[in-house]
């Protein structure tokens, strides 16, 4: 049942891939592209807080249809900040056409590019404990972690983007936060939803055009 799971999986990500490569050449977007970052640029926020946002395209309205109560958000991240000061955010991301796709850390601004809305959450944890999943993250990214593309649990050397935080925040408290995982042809998986709505998060902020 196992293979036949998997090859399942992997029609349904060649189709969407499909989809996805006919639709990217008309995505376009407007001069509003860093609308949202400007308006963020206002607030207050602080390292270790979870960042969700909601962009137009395919991959975003794939990701929100796979949340079952939050559908606001397609794609989430940890802000941090760089040795030189700049706000950055750890996150998984790509797409199963991607060869790029990876756990990196990027300036903010990049990662809110074209958003339609975000919400700021804090993680109801000690700073100090906030600081070494931080440090956990980085390692992820130093290790050229991949983007784990099949969207299936404990991937060698790769993540999603709410498999990363739900991993990272494993490693360092020994806490499944979330305890009762979805499950889609049979494996696994964390939905966005998962991290919104979570006893461990709580929003701060939310943005919307």
């Amino acid at each position: 049942m196992g293979i036949i799971r998997w090859i399942l999986f992997a029609i349904l990500s060649l189709a969407i891939a499909g989809l996805y490569f006919f639709q990217a050449p008309n995505q376009k977007y407007d001069k509003s592209k860093y609308a949202l970052y400007d308006q963020l640029s206002q607030k207050k926020i602080k390292e270790g807080q979870l960042i969700f946002i909601a962009k137009p395209g395919f991959w975003g309205d794939i990701a929100q249809a796979f949340s079952a109560k939050d559908r606001r958000f397609a794609h989430v991240g940890i802000i941090a900040k760089s040795k030189d000061g700049v706000i950055t955010v750890i996150n998984a991301d790509g797409n199963p056409i991607d060869p790029k796709g990876s756990v990196r850390e990027e300036p903010l601004k990049n990662f809110m590019a074209s958003a339609t809305s975000i919400g700021i959450y804090d993680l109801k944890l000690e700073n100090k404990t906030i600081t070494q999943i931080i440090d956990r993250a980085r390692y992820y990214v130093s290790q050229g972690y991949e983007f784990n593309s099949l969207f299936i649990l404990d991937q060698p050397k790769s993540f999603y983007c709410t498999e990363l935080i739900w991993a990272t925040v494993k490693d360092i408290t020994h806490l499944d936060i979330v305890p009762l995982k979805r499950v889609h042809l049979g494996y696994e998986y964390i939905g966005i939803d998962d991290l919104t709505i979570n006893a461990l998060t709580q929003e701060v902020i939310q943005l919307n055009l």
